[in-house]
């Protein structure tokens, strides 16, 4: 009787244990399909507001003309591409020549209530790819939210135009 008893409990402890690790997994199911829901419409409300701003400003972005550039720059940027290898990395991503055009923007992330300077703002970051005259690069731009536009608050490039002279040097 007493062993009936004990193969009772340790059922009863088996059976509440795989009860509560299958309600684990489905909240955590439920949650992450949750968080992919939330992302995408995000992506989806990021992406259509940049949208027209990457169709009109992105030739001046890209554009290699820093006086055009600057009053879209927001001020760490600024002072970043002032600096010697802030000058030396614009000089060197003109090598692409003349922007001609870009494929579907791609909504990368945000953050958001980040303090940059003189303010907080919200930061959206897009990926594209480009095509210039002397070849395609990944372009990579963060975006700070103001009330009005945005401002322009990181760029990098990837490209197999800018590698180049780097491996040459290097043989």
């Amino acid at each position: 009787m007493i062993d009936r008893l004990r193969k009772g409990a340790t059922y009863i402890m088996a059976n509440t244990a795989l009860r509560t690790i299958g309600y684990l997994l489905v909240g955590a199911i439920i949650l992450a399909a949750g968080t992919a829901v939330w992302f995408g419409i995000n992506a989806s409300r990021n992406t259509d507001i940049a949208q027209p701003y990457f169709e009109e400003q992105l030739p001046v972005i890209v554009g290699w003309d820093y006086q055009k550039l600057e009053p879209l720059l927001s001020s760490s940027l600024k002072a970043a591409f002032r600096s010697h290898e802030g000058q030396q990395a614009f000089q060197q991503f003109s090598q692409l020549g003349q922007f001609e055009s870009f494929e579907q923007l791609q909504y990368v992330g945000a953050d958001s209530q980040v303090a940059i300077g003189d303010g907080v703002y919200d930061l959206l970051r897009f990926s594209l790819l480009g095509h210039f005259r002397e070849g395609d690069a990944r372009v990579l731009i963060t975006l700070a939210q103001t009330e009005t536009s945005f401002l322009v608050h990181g760029l990098s490039l990837r490209s197999d135009v800018l590698a180049a002279p780097e491996a040459e040097s290097q043989r």
